[in-house]
């Protein structure tokens, strides 16, 4: 259908046509109804690449495109280039709620109540920002907002302008099911922003599954408004799959947590996972001692705990302490349940993907008192980029998630640990280190790429 001028008019009934496309018009559900029922515009069933400048609306008496119903993309594309308005407590932009590859691009404005991703199994979901200001009403800290939520892949790439969550807002990058196969990828960097300063709650990487999340150059996590108690958690649990991942990296960006600090478990289940605090440029603000899952006689989290290991790599950038941290700014090991090593690298260079590291990380106690853990020069053989070999593959919509192998890996040591760079072709272009990792000499890492709907 391509629309130059005129009125689609709903009135309560549900369509469904192949495509929308022109340079202005309407689309609304008023009629001769007063008071319209919910009716449903399903479109794409022809495939076609198009663009409809027009105004899609709940009634006839605005000139913007307001409608408080959710937006649903199952497949394809979505390209937000203009205004949308939708309800601050009900809206909700839903991408990848059926397996396939789902991908909604961002830079125009919005205002709604949150934006959920990869809500299926099999699902490819992707959400790329790249300017605009996009404005989320949660109102609590119900997880509301996800990248990736079960089994499914989903992408979160903020290069431009401004994602905001509501007051006491969630961010959840995974919240992963009992397969523990869920994967999550988020990247902030560009000139964006992700505004979660008024929300009073946690910023989570990973409740369980496969989750990275990076602060890449130029990017900023705002924090600032939190107060005590709430939490950046690297991983929560593994459910009992066993095998969670969870990677942070701090990689020539800025994250300002405010009153956050270092978290690692909750209630649940934890075996076998692997979780990284990895700074190699930027800086990163905490507000206090780390925290790990609490392990009380009338809640014994640590019972089912076993085989765990953490790992804090440094090679560049900055620490500053928001408040006293007199027991650890950092994660340290808690013998029998979860094993943390903390090392300092040299030099990284990560060449033209950028996020290279000097070598020289700075503890800015910021006129409190600070401890760390005991911090070892790595030992070993890192992984350099002249290690690696990146044949690109085909048909990615998103970054991969990136594993290290940790045969080889030393005592004491860590196993390698990066994000994945894509290009507009859909492949993969390489890999930012942003930790070498400490491999016995000889070792050959293996890398495995998780998600991103390429092959």
């Amino acid at each position: 259908m391509t629309a130059n001028g005129g009125l689609l008019a709903l009135n309560s009934f549900s369509n469904v046509i192949g495509s929308l496309s022109g340079a202005y018009g309407f689309v609304d559900n008023s009629g001769t109804n007063l008071v319209p029922a919910a009716a449903t515009l399903t479109l794409g069933g022809d495939n076609a690449n198009v663009n409809f400048g027009g105004v899609i609306r709940d009634g006839s008496s605005s000139g913007n495109n307001l409608y408080t119903g959710n937006t649903t993309v199952n497949a394809g594309s979505l390209n937000i280039t203009g205004s949308y308005v939708g309800s601050a407590t009900t809206t909700l932009l839903l991408y990848g709620n059926s397996s396939g590859k789902a991908v909604v691009n961002v830079s125009g404005d919005m205002s709604l109540f949150a934006t959920q991703g990869a809500n299926a199994f099999g699902a490819v979901s992707v959400y790329n920002q790249t300017a605009g200001n996009v404005i989320l009403g949660q109102n609590s800290s119900a997880s509301n907002q996800f990248i990736a939520n079960g089994d499914g892949y989903g992408y979160f790439n903020l290069t431009g302008g401004l994602y905001q969550l509501g007051a006491a807002g969630r961010f959840i990058n995974v919240n992963g099911s009992a397969s523990n196969t869920g994967v999550g990828v988020g990247y902030v960097g560009g000139t964006a922003t992700l505004n979660n300063s008024s929300g009073d709650s946690w910023f989570i990487n990973a409740w369980s599954g496969n989750a990275q999340f990076t602060v890449g150059p130029g990017g900023y996590v705002n924090r600032t408004g939190t107060t005590g108690g709430y939490y950046l958690g690297i991983i929560l649990n593994s459910n009992n799959a066993g095998d969670a991942f969870g990677a942070v990296n701090i990689a020539g960006g800025t994250y300002d947590g405010g009153a956050d600090v270092l978290r690692v478990g909750n209630g649940g289940t934890m075996f076998n996972s692997q979780a990284f605090f990895n700074l190699t440029s930027g800086l990163i603000a905490l507000g206090g001692n780390v925290s790990i899952a609490n392990n009380t006689t009338a809640n014994p989290n640590l019972s089912v705990w076993s085989n765990n290991f953490g790992y804090n790599n440094l090679s560049g950038g900055t620490i500053r302490a928001n408040a006293a941290a007199t027991t650890g700014l950092l994660s340290s090991s808690i013998p029998g349940y979860i094993t943390f090593n903390t090392n300092l690298y040299g030099a990284i260079n990560n060449g033209s993907l950028g996020a290279s590291a000097t070598g020289i990380v700075t503890f800015n106690t910021n006129g409190f008192n600070v401890s760390v853990p005991g911090i070892s020069a790595a030992a070993g053989a890192g992984v350099t980029q002249a290690d690696l070999s990146v044949t690109g593959g085909s048909g990615y919509v998103g970054a991969p998630l990136v594993r290290f192998s940790t045969t080889g890996v030393l005592a004491g040591g860590s196993p390698a640990s990066g994000y994945a760079v894509i290009n507009g072709s859909g492949q993969v272009t390489g890999i930012v280190i942003t930790s070498p990792g400490t491999y016995a000499p000889g070792t050959v890492p293996t890398v495995a790429l998780l998600g991103g709907g390429g092959t």
